[in-house]
């Protein structure tokens, strides 16, 4: 997390993203980047793309983009904000990551946390 933040406050962004490449997942969030770490595109689980480089889903934020979410309404960060920042980075991790996003992987992922017995 140590170079994920660096890289945040290196690149003075209002939010960065953690990636990670993998060619072989479905039903994910993709996106693209410039030669900078920007993010240029996002596709959604359902869009095909040539990228391999998938949202994790870890985000980091500068206080700053909180001004951009208007409040008492239903607002997607993914659909609203992320898409129209200019400042919006994407930091390319090779760390496991597990998606707890469906019960599988939520069970991995707990199974990924027992300790284990000697």
């Amino acid at each position: 997390l140590e170079k994920f933040l660096s890289f945040h406050l290196e690149k003075k962004a209002l939010v960065s993203i953690a990636l990670v490449k993998d060619s072989q997942a479905q039903d994910v969030g993709r996106v693209r980047l410039d030669n900078s770490g920007r993010i240029i595109s996002f596709l959604e689980k359902k869009e095909k793309s040539d990228s391999n480089l998938v949202n994790a889903g870890i985000y980091l934020f500068n206080s700053q983009i909180f001004q951009l979410i208007p409040g008492n309404i239903n607002y997607s960060l993914e659909n609203n904000i992320f898409p129209s920042l200019d400042k919006c980075y994407g930091y390319i991790t090779d760390s496991v990551l597990i998606d707890i996003g469906t019960p599988e992987g939520y069970e991995k992922g707990k199974l990924a946390l027992e300790p284990t017995k000697s």
